[in-house]
């Protein structure tokens, strides 16, 4: 989830970054890659097949993966979109914005307004609103594009109705209707409240400590 919504580059492989501010006209590119690696590495974390560790001196973040399944086909796939060395198993994480070479990740990050406009696009609109032009709308290929189908969209979607809904877990009115997270969402009220512990570790950010809290820095 994290990787989803605060991980706007991997290497090459981009997640919407002109999702990053106002609601784009055309469908960012090139999200079927990014989707299939965040899938990949959500598994290999549950199965226990990587980890990380920082070092105290470098302030460098090392990316581990277990050698005994170094030809796992879903570790080999990791590296096929990532362009990394087939025979790695250690790989240091920068923040460069080039792949320094097939031993390293380079990872650029969204800052939380980044993510908040990201999330944002993902709010139904009623068609009165957008047949009068009141907000942006995105198009693909001459289509409406579904936002739900981009990595941050799958797990938050904000619903309207022009009733005060029964089944609302947040309820806010604007311009005679609401908008509203459906209480059994899970996936949008658990990063509902990611948001919010990100947000409270962004208020209490020490400036002078290059590294946050979290393994990747999700401030900006």
């Amino acid at each position: 989830r994290v990787f989803g919504l605060a991980i706007e580059r991997i290497n090459h492989l981009n997640n919407a970054p002109s999702a990053s501010g106002p609601t784009p006209e055309q469908a960012p590119p090139g999200l079927e890659d990014f989707k299939t690696l965040i899938h990949l590495l959500s598994e290999l974390q549950q199965e226990g097949s990587f980890g990380y560790s920082q070092s105290s001196e470098e302030g460098s973040v090392k990316f581990f993966l277990n050698p005994d399944i170094e030809n796992d086909p879903k570790v080999n796939e990791v590296k096929r979109l990532l362009e990394l060395s087939h025979a790695s198993t250690e790989l240091r994480l920068h923040h460069e914005e080039q792949m320094q070479d097939q031993e390293s990740i380079s990872i650029g990050t969204r800052s939380l307004l980044g993510i908040l406009f990201y999330l944002s696009h993902n709010v139904q609109a009623p068609e009165l609103h957008r047949s009068q032009g009141w907000v942006t709308v995105t198009h693909k290929d001459g289509d409406l594009f579904d936002w739900s189908n981009t990595p941050a969209g799958q797990y938050f979607e904000v619903l309207y109705s022009q009733k005060p809904p029964e089944n609302a877990f947040l309820s806010v009115p604007y311009k005679k209707g609401y908008y509203y997270i459906a209480d059994e969402d899970l996936n949008t009220k658990s990063t509902f409240l990611l948001l919010l512990h990100l947000q409270s570790l962004q208020a209490g950010k020490n400036h002078e400590v290059n590294s946050p809290t979290l393994m990747i820095p999700i401030g900006g």
